[in-house]
């Protein structure tokens, strides 16, 4: 048997820099590349709050 340390974390609520950035995708105001860069930004802000709390994933 194998056991592999797991968290669960559930959902990961969206910034409101990154809601606000879906609508204006969803209405044509900014192009895809603008959007991967808030999507990068979100994941950062996340795993530096993971690190921040001692989570280990």
């Amino acid at each position: 048997m194998m056991l592999l340390p797991t968290e669960a974390i559930g959902s990961l609520p969206r910034s409101p820099e990154l809601m606000q950035a879906q609508r204006q995708f969803d209405e044509g105001k900014i192009d895809s590349s603008a959007m991967e860069a808030f999507y990068e930004e979100a994941i950062e802000q996340t795993i530096r709050a993971f690190v921040a709390t001692g989570s280990p994933v």
